[in-house]
């Protein structure tokens, strides 16, 4: 009966290790680029095959009522993201629903003849320049007459004339700017979506042009409410209405006006102090939608290379671990693991 209960136990531990190592088979190096001449979104990574999992709503996390294309190989263009204005896209090994952390998105941004508040939702190594963002829009058939951008330091304007080109300046992800045209044109942008979770935002005394790249964030008063909870001494948020050519404001003792969020677009927010957002304090964005493998163990060695160790109950484990380095599964323990994927 011993000798049975020990081949039992390590057939459960085999059957989870086999499948949590099939499912580990997971594309890497996902990235996504623009079709300059039809302007669709074009996808790549390395690892063979892959499913594509993608939806057309501002990302918030987690991925509801996907549409999946399977088994599909790299580079893969996708002929009908020219048609939606926005589409997120994350990866899995053939069959799994399994996706990677890494989101990769196309977003078509509408400038408004005029003046127009954006903000740059997408993750990159270097901020970019002004004069490469107006060459960006140039290029996508838009006519830029300048750039803007509040200073929150230094409470000044920095502006980028492209006719005179003596000011440049970056532009980091999650901070607002202003765009000039002189006519409508529809700039498209393509990106690693960021990961709220590892997002910080600070604001200073008097007011901060900001994004706000959270799909969770749905209206304006939802942002005022994330960054009350926080301890944030917010009294305003407004946004220009290009359209119409008005400010929209919501204010926290007067919240009569509200107006839904986007990833794309920017905004000024005025604070009695200085305050760091943090836009996922919980770090929920972190975490990976796909399944955790739970198992009781006869002992062994994992490699974290491989799988991240959640959790362990029992024989005096900590809970809520995650390993770093080899580990050692403990006789009698209960496991959690799941692929360490991007």
């Amino acid at each position: 009966m011993k000798n049975h209960a020990v081949l039992k136990v390590l057939v459960i531990l085999c059957v989870a290790m086999c499948a949590a190592t099939a499912l580990h088979a997971a594309p890497t190096n996902f990235e996504i680029e623009r079709d300059p001449v039809t302007g669709e979104a074009i996808l790549s990574w390395d690892g063979g095959n892959a499913d594509i999992h993608y939806i057309d709503v501002d990302y918030d996390c987690t991925f509801t009522s996907e549409t999946v294309v399977g088994d599909v190989a790299s580079p893969w263009t996708d002929l009908t993201s020219s048609s939606v204005t926005r589409r997120f896209y994350r990866l899995s090994a053939v069959g799994s629903d399994h996706t990677t952390r890494t989101t990769q998105a196309k977003i078509d941004v509408f400038i408004e003849t005029g003046y127009n508040i954006l903000s740059l939702p997408f993750d990159t190594d270097t901020p970019p320049w002004a004069s490469e963002l107006v060459a960006d829009i140039v290029a996508q058939g838009g006519s830029v007459l300048e750039l803007d951008k509040w200073d929150r330091d230094s409470g000044t304007w920095k502006v980028h004339d492209p006719t005179w080109p003596v000011v440049d300046f970056q532009i980091p992800a999650a901070e607002g700017f202003f765009v000039k045209s002189a006519a409508e044109s529809t700039w498209t942008l393509v990106g690693k979506v960021i990961r709220t979770d590892k997002m910080e935002i600070p604001m200073v005394e008097g007011y901060t042009q900001i994004g706000i790249p959270s799909g969770d964030l749905d209206m304006a008063s939802d942002a005022v409410g994330e960054i009350l909870a926080e301890g944030g001494d917010i009294s305003e948020i407004s946004w220009w209405d290009s359209s119409a050519g008005i400010w929209r404001t919501h204010e926290v003792d007067w919240p009569l006006v509200d107006f839904p969020l986007a990833l794309e677009k920017g905004y000024f927010v005025k604070f009695g102090a200085d305050f760091l957002w943090l836009l996922d304090p919980e770090g929920d964005c972190g975490t990976l939608a796909g399944p955790v493998f739970l198992f009781s163990s006869g002992g062994g060695i994992v490699t974290s290379g491989d799988y991240e160790l959640l959790s362990i109950v029992g024989q005096g484990g900590p809970t809520g671990e995650v390993a770093s380095g080899d580990f050692t599964l403990k006789s009698g323990g209960i496991y959690a693991l799941r692929p360490a994927w991007p």
